[in-house]
């Protein structure tokens, strides 16, 4: 994907209803991503390797944001600390793929959209963009 389809993405992204956005023009370079991010929000790359539970979703998020020592490896304490990410006008984390945590552990990520739900409602009302993208196969309804 060449960088002006991926800064498209990203626009598209920030500008989406949801907290959650499954990237669906074609095969996405995190890199990619990020250098396109630059300037426009904070970017973070979660699952450096394959998350398939709460246990992994919370690591991956604790160790690609930098969540400080003292996170609680929880849903509150991931709402918390998400919400308290260093200032800047937009974030925008990635994660490769997601449907292999659906298809073992779905009830974590009903859980995981709740959260991000929450980070984007409190952010919004401090007028910054919060958003999940996510490549590989979309998620089932």
């Amino acid at each position: 994907m060449n960088r002006n389809a991926t800064v498209k993405l990203i626009r598209r992204a920030l500008a989406s209803p949801e907290a959650l956005v499954h990237l669906d023009g074609g095969p996405v370079s995190i890199v990619g991503l990020e250098q396109a991010a630059a300037g426009k929000a904070s970017f973070f790359w979660i699952d450096r390797a394959p998350v398939f539970d709460k246990v992994t979703v919370l690591h991956a998020l604790y160790q690609g944001c930098r969540l400080p020592a003292t996170f609680g490896f929880n849903w509150d304490a991931l709402i918390d600390s998400l919400s308290s990410l260093p200032a800047a006008p937009a974030y925008i984390l990635a994660f490769n793929d997601l449907a292999i945590l659906q298809a073992r552990d779905p009830a974590s990520l009903t859980a995981f959209v709740q959260v991000l739900d929450a980070v984007r409602d409190r952010l919004a009302g401090r007028r910054q963009s919060f958003v999940v993208v996510y490549g590989g196969r979309a998620l089932t309804a």
